[in-house]
């Protein structure tokens, strides 16, 4: 919201340049409540705060989204 849409038209052109390179590769939109793992996972590497063994050994921040999820079912 805060970045022009020039800035974000040369990301996506990058993007576009980088997925013709990759045999098979797609793009599917998923609502922000389905990303609740990827945000997390993302904001954790961003401060590097995600441990190596992070899939085996949640943070705290994941276990609790994958028990909402799992409480959902």
């Amino acid at each position: 919201s805060k970045t022009s849409i020039t800035e974000v038209d040369v990301i996506l052109q990058d993007i576009q340049r980088l997925a013709a390179e990759i045999p098979n590769c797609g793009f599917t939109w998923i609502p922000r409540e389905g990303n609740s793992v990827a945000d997390v996972v993302a904001s954790l590497v961003a401060t590097d705060s995600l441990q190596v063994n992070w899939s085996s050994n949640p943070p705290p921040q994941l276990k609790e989204i994958i028990r909402r999820e799992l409480w959902r079912r």
